[in-house]
């Protein structure tokens, strides 16, 4: 018997967010060999699943499913530096209003 297990289940073993799981299903999963739908219920094909894992993750082929772990875009955003600092300048304003004000 193939082992399959939830959208959730899986997400919980991988330590992700059940999202991450939906986007690789519509993105790079196909219907029928790494997911099937019963229901509403998707079950997913552990065993598919690893395979995939190992072909898209390279660097993590060794741990499949059990080491795996998704880096957040928040976890690199605090490190992240600012290319320009902030204008300093006080307010544009043309000629002929600054001539009005004055007046």
């Amino acid at each position: 018997m193939i082992d399959y297990v939830s959208k959730q289940a899986l997400a919980d073993l991988l330590g992700i967010s059940p999202r991450v799981i939906e986007g690789w299903i519509y993105n790079h999963w196909t219907k029928g060999d790494e997911y099937a739908v019963i229901g509403k219920t998707t079950l997913i094909n552990k065993e598919k699943v690893n395979t995939w894992i190992s072909q898209y993750y390279p660097e993590e082929s060794g741990s499949g499913l059990q080491g795996y772990k998704s880096e957040s875009p928040q976890a690199n955003a605090t490190s992240m530096k600012k290319r320009y600092p902030a204008a300093t300048s006080g307010r544009v304003t043309s000629p002929a209003r600054s001539k009005s004000a004055t007046n």
